[in-house]
């Protein structure tokens, strides 16, 4: 949701003509968003099934 609410806000920003620094930040926060969204989902866990239990 942080991910959505900055692209957002970049966005606003750009319609409403504001400083290039507010932009920027902006921008900054929604790549930093974007890289933890995609390390949480590329690294976690895979699920077991319960098929796979029933092997082990």
């Amino acid at each position: 949701m942080n991910s959505a609410g900055s692209m957002v806000r970049v966005f606003t920003s750009l319609q409403e003509n504001a400083p290039k620094s507010v932009v920027m930040g902006s921008a900054i926060s929604v790549a930093t968003n974007f890289t933890l969204l995609s390390q949480i989902l590329f690294y976690q866990k895979p699920r077991v099934t319960e098929k796979e239990k029933k092997t082990k």
